[in-house]
């Protein structure tokens, strides 16, 4: 690659990124994949601009290389879908929590997700709380702090006390626990009264008594 050359690209993503204009935003949606990564980190800095309007069919083109063969092109595109929240970015990234995606690709659709407020973020994030590789797990439970979970988001939740990865069960205790739902105090019963083992009975029972203690006198009546 000719230093000169990839200096200039370097130059005219920096202009491209003063003009408001689509002409300006496809290019720097192509120089995401250029073969120089200081152009590619300047593209996506631009891009990522809070005043840049990037439309359905240019953020098509980002879902593109998210497919990309070049891992770096492909993070990159699926961090800049994070970083636009638009409906059509936000299911890309729902998309790529499914299992068979790679792990860097989960990784960054959970920290996308991480700022979107809706149901399919959510079930989302919870399907990657079960994950089996434990960095993914750790990012997912990042993106699920302060979201107040509904019955059917606790039910989906409540799939990780099954688990045979005792790692996963305490993890879904650990977000369950931070509820203040009927629900959730039913669910964690409900394993409880099917768990064997000493540890994890101490582990939900503590959990039973911190989600009762937040309900209200009321919805405790109705448990009894």
């Amino acid at each position: 690659m000719d230093a000169d050359s990839k200096l200039v690209r370097a130059d005219v993503a920096k202009i491209l990124g003063t003009l408001a204009v689509a002409e300006a935003t496809n290019e720097l949606v192509a120089m995401l994949a250029d073969e120089a990564k200081e152009v590619r980190d300047i593209a996506s800095a631009e891009l990522a601009k809070p005043e840049r309007l990037v439309t359905d069919e240019q953020t098509t083109t980002i879902i593109g290389m998210v497919l990309s063969t070049d891992l770096d092109v492909s993070l990159r595109a699926a961090k800049l879908l994070g970083q636009l929240n638009t409906p059509m970015a936000i299911s890309t990234l729902v998309g790529l929590t499914k299992p068979e995606v790679s792990d860097a690709l989960q990784m960054v659709a959970a920290e996308g997700l991480s700022g979107v407020v809706s149901s399919d973020a959510t079930m989302a994030l919870i399907g990657l709380l079960r994950d089996s590789e434990p960095t993914v797990r750790e990012r997912a439970l990042a993106g699920m702090t302060n979201r107040l979970l509904n019955e059917q988001e606790l039910v989906a939740l409540s799939e990780g006390l099954a688990s045979q990865d005792t790692a996963i069960v305490v993890l879904t205790v650990d977000v369950m626990r931070k509820s203040a739902s009927v629900v959730a105090v039913n669910l964690l019963t409900a394993r409880l009264q099917v768990e064997l083992n000493d540890e994890m009975k101490v582990l939900l029972q503590d959990a039973i008594a911190e989600v009762g203690a937040r309900i209200s006198p009321i919805e405790v009546e109705g448990l009894n």
